[in-house]
């Protein structure tokens, strides 16, 4: 679920984009003239997955993890009516089974989707790509300026942070195939299956909760650096929040202040990028 969160993060800043507008390059541009077949085929694969079409199918995928995922947690703890003993009975033993088989299908779908924006930055990231591109910090795919901010991620930073990420996908990919070899409650439940089912899953969620809060870091160290030059979706979703619970509650005063620094923030935004 977070691979799939992070595809609707803001990309850029910068006068003329808009949160989620490209992936790998500057909103404000096209690609180059020397731009290769491949090249051209991956930015219109991640404008596919960037549209709208796709975001509804996160937005679908995220609330089936919801549903599906409160209904599993029911059956795990024996908040269920449908037989007893309410810990190992049937059919409460074939729905919580199903259940998590549908929980990794949408991880995979996340993993899957996440996959070609990992794949470009190793290649990038390690000069492995063709035609060769700069990839030194502030650089995009096509090695031009820009200002998405992951860009701008010491170089080192994005090849720890896109390996974790790797990691994640690897080990879903592989929690995927044993769920698939121990599809059974019975299988899943024994050895090695009991191992093996839930090692991989564990250790997906590690990494993708790994990377998800190095990202994080990395990306507030550098709005810290240079306030205002880069979006927060996140931090004026949060300010947004608060002010319309402050305006609920009465708070007439406390409201403005706290819409005052997302004013700023656009401001001093198209001022830089002026």
């Amino acid at each position: 679920m977070i691979s799939t969160l992070e595809l609707t993060k803001a990309a850029s800043q910068k006068e003329g984009s808009r949160y989620g507008a490209t992936k790998g390059s500057d909103a404000t541009e096209g690609p180059p003239a020397d731009a290769t077949h491949s090249e051209r085929f991956r930015d219109n694969l991640f404008a596919f997955l960037d549209g709208p079409c796709m975001f509804k199918v996160n937005i679908a995928n995220i609330i089936i993890i919801i549903v599906n995922g409160a209904f599993f947690f029911c059956l795990l703890v024996g908040m269920q009516t449908m037989c007893t003993p309410l810990m190992d009975c049937q059919p409460r033993n074939w729905w919580l089974n199903w259940s998590i088989q549908l929980l990794n299908v949408n991880f995979t779908f996340g993993a899957l989707v996440a996959l070609p924006w990992r794949l470009a930055n190793s290649w990038h990231l390690w000069g492995l790509a063709c035609p060769g591109r700069a990839n030194d910090d502030g650089l995009d795919l096509y090695g031009r300026e820009t200002e998405e901010i992951w860009f701008h991620i010491p170089k080192n930073h994005r090849r720890g942070i896109n390996a974790i990420f790797l990691g994640n996908a690897i080990s879903q990919f592989v929690n995927h195939a044993m769920r698939c070899v121990y599809h059974t409650y019975a299988t899943s439940n024994e050895m090695p299956g009991q191992v093996l089912v839930n090692v991989f899953f564990i250790l997906a969620f590690v990494l993708a909760g790994w990377g998800a809060v190095y990202l994080a870091r990395r990306e507030a160290a550098l709005r810290k650096a240079q306030p205002g030059r880069w979006a927060d979706p996140l931090g004026d979703a949060i300010k947004a929040a608060r002010a319309w619970c402050r305006e609920r509650c009465g708070g007439g005063d406390a409201d403005a202040a706290e819409k005052e620094p997302l004013v700023e923030n656009r401001s001093s935004s198209r001022d830089d990028s002026g």
